[in-house]
């Protein structure tokens, strides 16, 4: 991630200085950069063929990327359905099937003229507002409905430490921060 961000901020340094514009002004976040700054940046290189070589490689790279995390999305979810279903461990292919198709239709939206917001909507909602009530959730069933001893007894097989305190901070302190 590093090696990544030396070069976003070297593309948005040669964008900035090629286009006479100044750093604030080009350097946007979201998809803005993905799909329109990083483009037109790719346009701008000097050379023969080297605007279409970055431009293929970097679009190829958003298609992997999003092939992996569509793969890990489906593969999380499906698991846990076989993992807790005879019905859907024995069916496994109908359950992978059926949930892409969900995934498919519920996508659909995101084709339309619509589909930048709707996507700035859900991104928005669930990185600021899910990811919270999921952690505090998680908190919450470890903190009040996992046995205490059985907590401190994992904690200790696993990290060879004495983690006694462990059941007042999840309890108690947790939520009084």
């Amino acid at each position: 991630s590093i090696v990544a961000g030396f070069a976003v901020f070297a593309l948005l340094g040669h964008f900035a200085h090629t286009s006479g514009l100044s750093l604030e002004d080009v350097a946007s976040s979201g998809y803005i950069l993905s799909f329109q700054t990083f483009p037109t940046t790719f346009a701008l290189f000097e050379g023969k063929g080297a605007p279409q070589a970055f431009s293929v490689l970097f679009f190829l790279t958003l298609i992997l990327l999003g092939v992996d995390s569509a793969m890990s999305l489906v593969e999380a979810v499906c698991e846990a359905f076989i993992d807790n279903s005879k019905f859907c461990r024995k069916h496994v292919p109908l359950v992978v099937l059926t949930f892409c198709s969900i995934g498919f239709l519920f996508s659909i939206i995101m084709a339309t003229k619509s589909g930048y917001y709707v996507l700035d909507i859900l991104d928005h909602f669930s990185s600021n507002y899910l990811m919270l009530l999921g952690g505090g959730l998680s908190a919450i069933a470890i903190g009040w409905f996992y046995p205490a001893e059985t907590l401190v007894q994992q904690v200790k097989s696993h990290c060879a430490e004495d983690a006694f305190w462990l059941p007042f901070l999840w309890t108690y302190a947790l939520f009084s921060t």
